[in-house]
């Protein structure tokens, strides 16, 4: 589930701080995060920013403020007058409506913006001097609800710009290209009241000197780029243009321990920013950083150029806690010679921003290099290796960058200075935000562990084996033929993956009983991008790894995978070597690594890694052995563990196939009724019910508000609205005379819409938030639900409603019962379908149904429902 980060311009809660900061703001948990990735269609819930660039994003109660370069914006739709917002503005969350009331006037650009101390408030931070005409230091504290500073807080006078902020308790710590600060030497960082701006003695770290100290060159200001800290509070990391932090050697990055006062941490140092990129154009090339929402890790993301051996134009990955004088990165994505930016991390993905036009190209120069993948301007990175997810919606064209990233409670917010998001599929003009619901969960990467079954291709047979570490049990045939071109194999997250003769990795679905159907793994040339100009003299295609052709073709004999690793044994190498690989995206790393081994590989004819131990085979004896294996070194002597031949072209490890306990469950449909109208009300039937049967009424209307009432005791349970389709989603528990009555739906105004009502027996009718979701969609005939999280025995429910001048009919999917349909009539007429599974279901997500209507609908909305049985 999606978490919010803390980082800079995004508000900080621990200790008192959580008791104080977070019952004012009152900010909500994000709602439908099941979803590991959001979805890839950018909801209309955000304004149209004019002009200039996105800098700085916060969510502030139920508001979002943007800072930046802007001058100009309006409401989202066509025919919305522009609108006056100097360099920051204010909308709701919900609607994507501006604030009529916040509209501030300021004279510069804003840098950053965070929550403030009470509810209501913000600080905006930035290069300004005036507020609505009235002289300012480089910090203000806002009222949100008027525009107007806040009494009482006057930020100390800053002799240069501010560039990013954190609230900590009582502490308001600010980055900047400042020297001084109320009068006293501070070297690009210090420390506000945070209810007064009067600077204090939390945080007096000096920085100082030029990164580029060569002479030449690009020469800029010394102070911060930016500034993120730990969740509770504890450390602070800096990046900008500066080599030293309190005399000690800090070239562009510190890692600080905060509290009474701030101490740059002596036991954490990384050189791997010390060498220039591109001098003659940059003096620091830091552009973005962000802790993990536990803090036990932060990214930073560069641009500088392609300098090889360098983190320039990557995103790198670094530990909170380790130590060391020359701390390396865990993980590095390479773009191979374009500008990251933006960063945001969830407990699930790392995202970035730039103008990247790959990502996992380490060695591409301006082009693509083996392996890289197109991800124009936007990327979600496995926060394990750094590998790029499936998540690849675009921005084309690029921009300057995606600037900032910020997950909020709805969704994931990007501000950038771009106007479209896709290949200029989706118009949203430098701020979209992409929600949680419709979005979907990242692939299992899991592996499998002794006892379990091996899977063996010999003789162009695939068979399945029982296999405790000793001993094999008989062998089951799974596949009679089309064995013998595989080129090794493993299993990881339920699939069976395979090389091939034809220098291709394969997927196919095992769960230990069928085998799925093979699918080829070619993310790199993506149909999406394929093709597509990135306006710098190339397209967006990507290259294979040099895994792939002739080397999976001729000279690879195993594969193995443990801990998102390939592992293979080439006939051409004495030495194991390995790669990053993800089960999201099919991607294989596109840096190579080697184990530190005795073994000659080329003797290495099938191997998989279980419970510490590497097992593999000889290809001149059969025998299979097993050594101590630490996923980059081997240690100690091999053990024969059988003597059986196991020569082949394919060896896997999987878990044994359990059957599942049936699922249980008395939930049954008792019935449904819908009307359609054109009017201010709508009147419809229950059904057939007795006392405590589960009641869901879902309602559409072409209505950009909802402005619906409904009689009381019903709940609504969630809401979408998407640029003139309004939808609603309400239960109750049938009482005693609820049968045969009508329910009355009241309007703000007439509207076409329909009401259709589903009735269960033996089903909750409280729905748990992550079992219930919805998903958007426009100018399509096909309309896919989004999934959810069932409980054992949940009957899924899915509704599905358009609005359309021509739509007449739906047709379900297969495989379900339709309960009720309902269609309307004349131009914008509002349709509906509702169906059930007609059977309980195992835990787990569900959903993801298709349905279609005859003509393609001009806004449509899907809702999954997981109804769990009576206690």
């Amino acid at each position: 589930m999606p978490s919010l980060r803390t980082g800079s311009g995004v508000w900080l809660s621990f200790g008192v701080l959580v008791a104080l900061v977070l019952a004012a703001l009152a900010v909500p948990q994000a709602q439908a995060q099941d979803a590991t990735t959001p979805s890839w269609s950018p909801s209309t819930a955000t304004p149209k920013v004019e002009d200039g660039a996105v800098h700085a994003i916060a969510e502030v109660g139920s508001q979002i403020v943007l800072g930046g370069t802007f001058t100009r914006a309006s409401n989202y739709g066509g025919g919305q007058p522009s609108l006056t917002r100097t360099y920051v503005l204010a909308f709701d969350r919900e609607t994507g409506a501006l604030s009529t009331t916040f509209a501030p006037v300021l004279n510069g650009a804003v840098n950053d913006v965070a929550p403030g101390p009470t509810a209501g408030t913000v600080y905006v931070a930035g290069a300004f001097t005036t507020v609505n005409g009235a002289k300012t230091s480089k910090v203000v504290l806002l009222d949100l609800a008027t525009g107007n500073p806040v009494p009482g807080f006057r930020a100390a006078a800053m002799n240069g710009a501010a560039t990013s902020i954190a609230l900590v308790g009582s502490q308001l710590y600010v980055g900047g290209l400042f020297t001084t600060v109320g009068g006293e030497t501070r070297g690009g960082l210090a420390s506000l009241s945070a209810t007064t701006g009067a600077v204090t003695g939390a945080m007096a770290i000096q920085l100082a000197r030029r990164h580029n100290d060569s002479g030449s060159g690009a020469q800029g200001a010394v102070g911060v780029k930016e500034l993120d800290v730990t969740p509770d509070g504890s450390r602070m990391v800096v990046i900008g243009n500066f080599k030293t932090a309190d005399g000690l050697p800090r070239d562009q990055v510190l890692l600080a321990d905060l509290g009474a006062t701030a101490t740059v941490r002596a036991d954490w140092r990384t050189r791997r920013y010390e060498p220039y990129c591109f001098s003659w154009s940059y003096d620091s090339y830091m552009r973005g950083v962000a802790f993990s929402p536990d803090g036990a890790y932060f990214v930073i993301a560069t641009t500088g150029g392609k300098n090889v051996g360098t983190l320039c134009d990557t995103a790198a990955r670094f530990e909170t806690a380790g130590t060391g004088q020359e701390v390396q990165p865990t993980w590095i994505d390479h773009t191979g010679g374009d500008t990251l930016w933006g960063v945001a991390i969830t407990g699930d993905a790392v995202y970035v921003g730039g103008h990247q036009r790959w990502m996992n190209n380490v060695d591409g120069n301006d082009s693509p290099g083996q392996g890289s993948v197109p991800r124009p301007g936007l990327a979600a990175l496995d926060t394990s290796t750094g590998l790029p997810l499936a998540w690849n919606p675009g921005r084309n064209p690029r921009g300057a960058a995606a600037f900032e990233i910020f997950p909020g409670s709805r969704g994931l917010y990007v501000g950038s200075d771009t106007e479209w998001i896709g290949n200029r599929t989706s118009f949203r003009p430098r701020i979209a935000m992409f929600p949680y619901a419709g979005g979907a969960a990242q692939a299992s990467a899991g592996s499998a562990t002794l006892p379990g079954d091996l899977l063996v291709a010999s003789g162009g047979t695939l068979t399945r084996r029982t296999f405790d570490g000793t001993i094999a049990g008989p062998p089951t045939i799974i596949e009679a033929s089309s064995w013998s071109n595989a080129r090794g194999g493993f299993w990881a997250g339920g699939n069976l993956y395979h090389g091939s003769s034809d220098g291709y990795l394969y997927r196919r679905s095992w769960d230990g009983r069928t085998l799925g159907p093979a699918a080829r793994l070619d993310p790199y040339l993506d149909p999406a991008w394929v093709g597509v100009d990135t306006g710098s003299n190339a397209s967006y295609g990507g290259r294979v790894p040099s895994i792939y052709g002739s080397a999976l073709a001729n000279d690879v004999q195993a594969l193995a995978y443990s801990r998102e690793r390939i592992y293979y044994a080439r006939s051409t190498s004495s030495t194991l070597q390995y790669r990053s690989f993800s089960t999201d995206s099919g991607i294989v790393g596109s840096e190579v690594f080697s184990v530190s081994s005795p073994i000659d590989f080329r003797r290495v004819g099938g191997m998989f890694v279980s419970d510490g131990f590497l097992y593999y085979t000889s290809t001149l004896t059969g025998a299979m052995s097993r050594i101590a294996f630490d996923g980059t070194t081997t240690s100690g002597s091999p053990t024969t563990v059988s003597n059986a031949d196991w020569r082949n072209r394919l060896l896997a490890l999987a878990p044994t196939h359990v059957e599942p306990p049936p699922v249980v469950s008395d939930i049954s449909h008792v019935g449904s009724s819908r009307v359609a109208v054109n009017a201010a009300s709508a009147a419809v039937a229950v059904p057939q019910t007795e006392v405590g049967d589960a009641l869901v009424m879902v309602v559409a209307a072409g209505v950009t508000t909802p402005g619906t009432t409904v009689p009381a005791g019903w709940t609504l349970r969630d809401s979408r609205v998407d640029a003139g389709l309004w939808s609603g989603v309400y239960t109750r528990a049938a009482g005693a005379g609820d049968a045969g009555t009508t329910v009355p739906v009241t309007f703000s105004a007439t509207t076409k819409a329909t009401v259709t009502i589903g009735a269960w027996r033996n089903a909750s009718p409280t729905i748990g938030a992550t079992a219930i979701a919805s998903s958007v969609d426009a100018g399509t005939a096909t309309h896919t639900a989004p999934t959810v999280a069932a409980p054992s025995g949940a009957w899924v429910v899915t509704a599905w409603a358009d609005k359309s001048a021509t739509t007449t009919v739906w047709t379900p999917p297969a495989g379900v019962q339709q309960r009720a349909a309902a269609y309307g009539t004349g131009a914008g007429r509002v349709t509906s379908l509702l169906v059930d599974g007609g059977a309980p279901v195992p835990p787990g997500p569900v959903g993801g149904l298709t349905a279609t209507t005859d003509a393609a609908s001009s806004r449509g909305v899907a809702w999954t429902i997981a109804l769990a049985p009576t206690p």
